[in-house]
C-alpha cells in the first residue's frame, strides 16, 4: 500500500519509492521479522477488538469532520446570500429561504451524527428484531 502511495502522491511519503521497495523486499525475505508476510499469513484476518474500535472512533471523527464542513460551508454561503439580499432589495428578504430550507438539513445531519440513543434502547431493539426472525 505504501508502495502505491508513493507511486500516486510522493510528496506524503517519507520514504522515497526506491527505499519502501528495498524495505519490503527485505521483509518479504526475512520470517523472523514479526510483520514479514510469512508470520503475517498466519494471523487471523478478522480485525481484532482494538482495530474495530479504532475503524468505529475514525469513522465518528469523519462523521463529525464532515458536519462541520457542512456547517460552515452553511454559514459562508447564507452569509453571502443575506449580504447579496440585503444591498439589492432590503423590503424582500428571499435570503430567509435558503436559510431554513438549509438549516432543516443541517439539523437533521447534526442530529444523525450527535444524537445517540441510550445502549439499553438499542439493545432493546435489537433483541426485538432478533425476536421478528425466529
Amino acid at each position: 500500500m505504501l508502495q502505491a502511495l508513493c507511486a500516486i502522491v510522493p510528496a506524503f511519503c517519507r520514504l522515497p519509492l526506491a527505499r519502501a521497495q528495498s524495505q519490503a523486499h527485505l521483509g518479504a525475505c526475512n520470517p523472523d521479522r514479526p510483520d514479514s508476510p510469512s508470520r503475517t499469513s498466519m494471523r487471523q484476518t478478522e480485525p481484532s477488538i482494538s482495530d474495530q474500535t479504532r475503524l468505529d472512533a475514525m469513522r465518528r471523527v469523519n462523521r463529525k469532520l464532515g458536519f462541520l464542513r457542512h456547517l460552515c460551508i452553511y454559514l459562508l454561503v447564507n452569509a453571502g446570500l443575506l449580504i447579496l439580499n440585503l444591498s439589492t432589495s432590503r423590503h424582500v428578504l428571499w435570503s430567509l429561504g435558503p436559510l431554513l430550507g438549509w438549516g432543516i438539513g443541517l439539523l437533521f445531519h447534526a442530529l444523525n451524527v450527535f444524537a445517540h440513543f441510550p445502549t439499553r434502547w438499542k439493545q432493546a431493539m435489537l433483541e426485538r428484531e432478533l425476536r421478528r426472525d425466529r
